[in-house]
This record gives C-alpha cells, structure tokens and sequence, in this order.
C-alpha cells in the first residue's frame, strides 16, 4: 500500500497523488517491464514513495530509474541503504524523510533553473 506525504503532512493515496500531479504521471509497480518503462522512460525525475523495506533490495523502481537516467527523490531508508549498494547513488538520487507532493513541482523547477543548485542533479 504505497503512500506519498501530501500538502499538510497527511499521507496521500495513489489516486490523491493522481489528482495533484496528474494521472498519467502516476504509475503503481506491478513488476512488469512495460510499466516501469513507462515510468521512467520519459522523465527527468521520478519521486518514489511506499514502504521499501519489506521487499527485496535494491527495489527494481530504483534501478530501472536509474538506468533511465531519472534523478530519483526515494525514502531515505532507500537512499541509505542503497548508498552502501551504489557508488555513485548521490549523483543519481536523493534521499527524503517527507516529501510535500503539492511542492514537488516548485521544488524541481527550483533545482533545474536556479543558478545555485544548477549541478545538483549532473553526474559528478
């Protein structure tokens, strides 16, 4: 049962995220290649949320993410244990305690077109 943090802090069914960021953005493992081709595939970033931590690790949404060069945002128990799996995991994702999905959009568009944070998404 995946959950993503929403405007107040209340936790955000898939079909409330759909209606934030839209539905055709919003996509639910179901561990075939053609959905996680779609999610990834097309997209400079890619924001995961659920619990990881009582599935097989590395979570294959991380990995297919990653080889289709989208700057993933993951849980920080992802992102932590994955940092010991992956060398260069800081230059690809970035870890969160809590993602405001209302600010996500804001958040990306800061990090893509403010001088300052111009390389924090770039392979280091």
């Amino acid at each position: 049962d995946s959950r993503c943090i929403g405007p107040q802090e209340e936790p955000l069914s898939p079909n409330d995220v759909a209606a934030l960021v839209g539905a055709d953005h919003v996509y639910i493992e179901d561990g075939t290649h053609a959905t996680r081709e779609s999610a990834f595939k097309h997209y400079r970033f890619t924001l995961l949320c659920g619990d990881f931590s009582m599935q097989p690790f590395p979570p294959q949404a991380l990995v297919y993410a990653i080889a289709y060069v989208a700057y993933v945002l993951a849980p920080e128990f992802v992102h932590w244990k994955g940092s010991r799996l992956f060398f260069h995991l800081p230059d690809t994702t970035q870890g969160y305690k809590a993602m405001n999905i209302g600010n996500l959009e804001p958040y990306l568009s800061d990090m893509v077109n403010n001088p300052e944070k111009e390389r924090v998404a770039e392979f280091k």
